[in-house]
C-alpha cells in the first residue's frame, strides 16, 4: 500500500478532525511546485476498521486542513484561550513512523519563532515522521498547537503552528462549515 501517514484530531462534533495540509497535499512546503491533493483519505481511530475521509477546508499557506468523517468521536479537544509560555509543559500525540499512537512529552523551547516567514512554536518533543498533524497538549488537556515541521539539524527543535494560528483557521471556517469548536 502506497501513501502517507500523519495524525489528526476531533475538534468539533459531526466527524471534523484537524490535521496538516501537508498530510493530504503533496508538494506543499515547494513553492515552485501546486500542491496535488491525496487520491483517497481515510482515517483510523481506535482500532476501528478504516474510514473514509473528505477533505473539506484547507490552508496550505498555514499548513491546515479539515477533514470530515461518518466516525463519531465521544471527546472532542477543546482548543486553548493562549499560548502557552516558554518552558511550559507540553505533550504532543501522534502516529510516530506510522507505528502506533504514541505520547510524548517535552517542553515549550520557544513560544513563537519565525521559520519560512510564519510564527511557530518551538518544542523539544522528539517528533518524526507520522506525527504531523497531531495535537499538542497542555497540562489542562487543551490543544496549543498542531505538530507540523521537525528539524534535521537537531532532535529537539521541532515545531508546532500556535493556537493563534488554528484559532484564526478555524474562526474562518466555522461559518462556512456550520460547525462550532470547542474553547478551553
Amino acid at each position: 500500500m502506497n501513501g502517507s501517514c500523519g495524525t489528526g484530531f476531533f475538534f468539533a462534533q459531526g466527524g471534523y478532525i484537524l490535521t496538516n495540509a501537508h498530510v493530504v497535499f503533496e508538494h506543499v512546503y515547494e513553492s515552485n511546485l501546486p500542491p496535488r491533493r491525496a487520491v483517497s483519505i481515510s482515517v483510523n481511530y481506535k482500532g476501528m476498521p478504516r474510514q473514509a475521509a473528505e477533505l473539506i477546508a484547507y490552508d496550505t499557506s498555514n499548513d491546515m486542513a479539515i477533514l470530515q468523517t461518518s466516525l463519531a468521536c465521544p471527546k472532542i479537544a477543546s482548543i486553548a484561550k493562549k499560548m502557552p509560555d516558554t518552558g511550559e509543559e507540553i505533550f504532543a500525540v501522534g502516529n510516530s513512523a506510522g507505528e502506533g499512537m504514541c505520547i510524548l512529552q517535552g517542553i515549550v523551547a520557544d513560544q513563537l519563532r519565525t521559520v519560512q516567514k510564519k510564527p511557530f512554536m518551538m518544542i523539544s518533543a522528539n517528533i518524526v515522521g507520522g506525527n504531523s498533524g497531531g495535537p499538542i497538549f497542555n497540562k489542562l488537556g487543551e490543544v496549543v498547537g498542531v505538530v507540523t515541521l521537525g528539524s534535521t539539524k537537531a532532535v529537539a527543535m521541532n515545531y508546532g503552528i500556535p493556537v493563534t494560528r488554528i484559532e484564526s483557521f478555524l474562526l474562518e471556517t466555522e461559518g462556512k462549515l456550520k460547525m462550532k469548536f470547542r474553547r478551553g
